[in-house]
């Protein structure tokens, strides 16, 4: 079977940390600064009118309404994804078949998949 999806990604220059890093990462431990890569593939719905630069520009504005100034606090990038993911369903009503990334500086990806 033949399947169609629509995929768009977007960068945001964020904030957070993890204060239980372990010694060998506790460069970790402080607020630092990430350009976070933020990936979407959703598939496409017959029917449904779905817009790339729509899905960017509502989830930029989501995030930044739940995180001012992209400020995470301690919210991890896998945390951040499971966040993409349940707003994404929450709009467009897709429950299955969506994939979200979030990269660090474009070096390490954190994904889920539903």
């Amino acid at each position: 079977m033949l399947r169609s999806y629509i995929q768009t990604r977007f960068q945001v220059v964020g904030f957070h940390q993890d204060k239980s890093a372990s010694i060998d990462v506790d460069f970790q431990k402080p607020r630092h600064r990430h350009l976070f890569i933020i990936k979407v593939k959703l598939p496409i719905i017959e029917g449904s009118n779905i817009d790339v630069y729509s899905i960017q520009k509502y989830l930029l504005n989501t995030l930044q309404e739940m995180f001012p100034n992209f400020e995470l606090g301690e919210t991890s990038c896998i945390t951040l994804a499971k966040i993409v993911l349940k707003v994404l369903q929450d709009k467009f009503g897709i429950k299955k078949d969506i994939t979200i990334s979030i990269s660090e500086d474009g070096e390490n990806d954190f994904i889920v998949v539903e």
